[in-house]
């Protein structure tokens, strides 16, 4: 039965089965290499066996791993959108566009961001309630001295003023173990409601995105009984703190 030996090498083609790092041996005709720098040229080869015999090696062209940022997390506010990502390789240079319409495709397409650094954006002078669609791009250079972009990773966000925070909300036990409630409605936003038996990681006031508090709080469903009454249950007879905020474009106010 035939074998293969993989071989990969950096910055040039492996010359036979000792020039290079052997990744695998096996009989099988395809392999994962997940272990490879980013923007940094890669050359493989691999070698047939049968039996005691060996077949010339055969190699690939130089390959390079072009990677993207990663966590990307949008927060827009008052006029402002403020983005920030991670994983940025010490070898690349961010580049972000920005579209009224649809993601950047590629550098070149939209209108370049300058407030760039290397974990995040701060873009601001933007108007109100308009969607704005991102993609940031990291920029290696080849061997040969040219430059070659990532994919891109794309986002968007809303800018927009923070709407009013709820002043008032009760809620009252019942009879039957449930919970009724009332609350004022919010002036531009939605009313959303979370609960927690933890400590508070929010107080009155405080603006965070709704997947922070998605990510630190339970949501409390409500069922509706008017446009600012409702009913609700919780799991246990423990202690819980009951929280609201007001929710716009995913920006949440807390109450």
């Amino acid at each position: 039965e035939a074998s293969y030996v993989l071989l990969r090498k950096r910055g040039g083609k492996p010359l036979d089965e000792h020039d290079g790092e052997v990744l695998t041996r096996t009989a099988a005709t395809s392999y994962a290499d997940d272990t490879i720098g980013c923007g940094e040229p890669y050359y493989y080869a691999v070698i047939a066996r049968l039996g005691p015999l060996s077949s010339p090696l055969a190699a690939s062209e130089p390959v390079m791993a072009l990677f993207d940022v990663t966590d990307l997390k949008v927060s827009p506010s008052q006029r402002t959108i403020q983005i920030t990502w991670g994983g940025v390789p010490e070898t690349g240079k961010i580049e972000v566009w920005r579209c009224n319409d649809h993601a950047p495709q590629r550098p070149g397409d939209g209108d370049a961001v300058s407030n760039v650094a290397s974990s995040g954006l701060l873009d601001q002078n933007l108007h109100n309630d308009t969607k704005y669609f991102y993609t940031i791009f990291i920029a290696y250079k080849t061997a040969d001295g040219k430059t070659a972009y990532s994919q891109g990773a794309s986002c968007s966000g809303v800018p927009a003023s923070p709407p009013g925070p709820i002043d008032f909300l009760l809620a009252q036990l019942q009879a039957d173990g449930s919970f009724t409630l009332e609350w004022e409605q919010p002036e531009g936003g939605e009313a959303k409601f979370f609960y927690t038996n933890g400590d508070m990681p929010f107080k009155q006031g405080d603006i965070a995105t709704e997947a922070e508090m998605a990510a630190q709080l339970m949501p409390l469903q409500i069922t509706a009984t008017g446009e600012d009454t409702g009913s609700f249950t919780l799991p246990d007879d423990a202690m819980y703190h009951i929280i609201c905020a007001t929710v716009k474009n995913g920006t949440a106010v807390i109450g």
